[in-house]
């Protein structure tokens, strides 16, 4: 029959698993042992102070198994990681905090009383035999995991140190206690996640006892993410010719969200675009899915994928001729959104807009706003019978006509004039112009021409 010992550990390691030891990496590691150093002579002096204080890690471990994995945080949440020290000594020591690689951060110490310390050790000494175990092979600390039922030794007080530019304050580290042994510290380094984007905060913390000087520099990786994050912000479908079909898609995530019901609209319903429901992705996907969108390192808790399918015709619908723009929302939460963007072009052989190097669109380039600007663009077909006309265009800083050329030879022409009007004052880059012609028919087709130019004084 299993002593109550064995089954803690079963049910530890096998239903715990990973989780366990990562939680227990982080907040049950063993409080670090005196270290004493040996004298040149070989035996260390009594009384004689050679190491200030003993520091087991300097950079944190979110993950037992790997040690660079950085943790996900949301942009605007909070964190802190602990780092154990003890002061072996029987003086006290000062701590202070001399450099800070962040202002987003804030730096803590605290001491755990003699006492706790004491109570943690003779808790923690009924386990004997699991300490043995898990130090044969090189485990977390099971022993002072179970002994969590007794609770964790108390820090008091925490203390703040102000920024290294506004000063140092000095803390004083008590001295060892007989019967509990070296006095334990932490070091607590807190943070607001500020930005999406990985970040690795630091804090050198001196240590000084006497005329010794010791200094450690303390190392916190993080990954700041928004809750709802898509494998990439446009999705490129290429030139979409006569009856043609393309097949995409793309990756919504979040690496801090387990349970996310993720909805995807587009923001102008298309016949000729369908958007499959949002597909959640199995274990070996979710496990695949960092490397395959470039992440590496970063954990998705859950993730789905959206299929994309665009005809350039479907039924009695077309999509309009020249550049194709759509963007769709990914949402799960009223913080957690996404919007991605569909582009590609759409061509026809019936039509030609420019020359072949401007590829359907008209660049004003460089001219001073005094002066306006003309440009004309030929557009071409081979069909005789290809009646086209202006719809529209934006912004109205300028006007557009369009003329036909009167030729019985084909392709049939027709020039498009841009004129910018000096007298309606358009000044600044302009990005976001657009021409629309419509072709007659029983199934009108517009076309699209952007209008790009800057207007300068």
């Amino acid at each position: 029959m299993k002593t109550l010992m064995q089954t803690v550990i079963a049910l530890v390691v096998l239903v715990g698993g990973i989780g366990v030891f990562s939680y227990m990496s982080q907040y049950t590691r063993k409080p670090p042992a005196p270290k004493v150093t040996p004298t040149p002579g070989g035996a260390p002096t009594p009384g004689q102070i050679t190491k200030v204080v003993h520091v087991p890690a300097k950079v944190a471990q979110w993950d037992f198994f790997d040690a660079s994995f950085a943790e996900a945080y949301e942009v605007g949440a909070h964190g802190y990681y602990d780092f154990w020290f003890s002061n072996p000594n029987r003086s006290p020591v000062q701590v202070t905090l001399s450099q800070q690689g962040c202002t987003c951060s804030e730096v803590q110490v605290g001491f755990i009383p003699a006492a706790e310390t004491a109570k943690w050790h003779r808790r923690t000494s009924q386990y004997a035999t699991v300490d043995a175990v898990t130090n044969l092979f090189g485990l977390p600390d099971l022993a002072g995991a179970i002994a969590l039922a007794g609770g964790l030794p108390e820090v008091k007080p925490w203390e703040t140190f102000p920024q290294p530019k506004q000063g140092k304050r000095i803390y004083i580290v008590p001295p060892a206690d007989e019967e509990a042994g070296p006095q334990l510290g932490v070091i607590r380094m807190k943070w607001e996640a500020k930005s999406a984007e990985p970040r690795r905060l630091t804090a050198t913390i001196e240590y000084r006892v006497g005329d010794l000087l010791e200094d450690y520099q303390f190392e916190v990786p993080i990954r700041g993410v928004v809750p709802l994050m898509a494998s990439t912000p446009v999705v490129q479908v290429g030139e979409l010719g006569y009856n043609d079909v393309r097949d995409t898609g793309f990756y919504c995530f979040s690496a801090t969200r387990p349970n996310l019901n993720v909805s995807v609209d587009e923001a102008t319903p298309d016949p000729c675009i369908e958007v499959s429901p949002p597909r959640p992705l199995s274990e070996q996907e979710l496990a695949e899915l960092p490397e395959k969108v470039s992440l590496a390192g970063l954990r998705m808790k859950c993730a789905f994928y959206i299929w994309i399918k665009v005809y350039e015709r479907k039924g009695n619908n077309q999509l309009d001729l020249g550049p194709l723009t759509r963007n769709f929302r990914g949402r799960a939460a009223s913080d957690a959104e996404q919007t991605i963007a569909l582009q590609g072009t759409v061509r026809s052989a019936s039509i030609t807009v420019g020359e072949s190097g401007e590829r359907g669109r008209i660049d004003l380039g460089n001219f001073q706003a005094s002066r306006g600007m003309q440009r004309v663009v030929t557009i071409s077909s081979p069909d005789p019978g290809m009646q086209l006309k202006v719809v529209g265009h934006s912004p109205e800083t300028f006007d557009v006509t369009l003329a036909e050329r009167q030729s019985s030879r084909l392709p049939k022409r027709w020039d498009l004039t841009v004129e910018v009007d000096p007298k309606k004052g358009w000044t600044g880059l302009m990005q976001h112009g657009s021409i629309v012609l419509e072709i007659a028919g029983e199934q009108p087709r517009k076309i699209r021409i952007p209008v790009t130019g800057n207007a300068t004084y």
